[in-house]
């Protein structure tokens, strides 16, 4: 639960502090294509923030500011903190080269980057594992905003991760 608790942080410290790597991936993707499916019988609610709706599994336990949002499951088996910055210069590609930059910054293995368009939203998605837990890594713009975002879950509980993603929308 430390570890957890610890990446979750510094994820948030990581976003709101990245720099733009030297590259950046221009594959471009959908987050639909490589989504995995929620197993059911697992109900979801539905969670906000900043203008945002997005499925959460039923249960998490959410703490919410103005710019932040983290929410855990008890067990410690999944968890999210997203945050809102201004980034009026942000756009899909500078999206990819931060993600790229945190992937790096975050110590990802395996870690993929690519690009993804979300319920219209434009942005990038890195996927990896730390220490045996999945984590992705989000940035969407919207209207001169960012909708930063670090998910993290245990490898049974990659598709809540999944759910939320292909959920997300203004």
């Amino acid at each position: 639960m430390k570890i957890f608790s610890t990446l979750i942080l510094a994820g948030c410290a990581l976003l709101t502090f990245a720099q733009q790597p030297a590259s950046t991936q221009e594959a471009i993707d959908t987050f639909e294509e490589t989504a995995q499916i929620v197993p059911a019988p697992l109900k979801f609610s539905q969670g906000s923030f900043a203008g945002f709706r997005f499925d959460l599994p039923e249960g998490a336990l959410v703490e919410q500011t103005d710019n932040s949002y983290i929410a855990k499951y008890p067990d410690g088996s999944f968890g999210v903190s997203m945050m809102r910055t201004d980034a009026k210069a942000s756009n899909q590609k500078r999206a990819t080269a931060v993600v790229q930059g945190l992937a790096k910054s975050m110590h990802l293995s395996g870690s993929s980057v690519r690009q993804v368009e979300v319920n219209g939203l434009k942005g990038a998605v890195a996927t990896g594992t730390v220490e045996g837990s999945d984590v992705s890594v989000a940035i969407l713009v919207y209207g001169g905003k960012e909708l930063q975002l670090v998910a993290m879950s245990s490898p049974e509980h990659a598709g809540w991760t999944a759910q939320l993603l292909k959920t997300i929308h203004r």
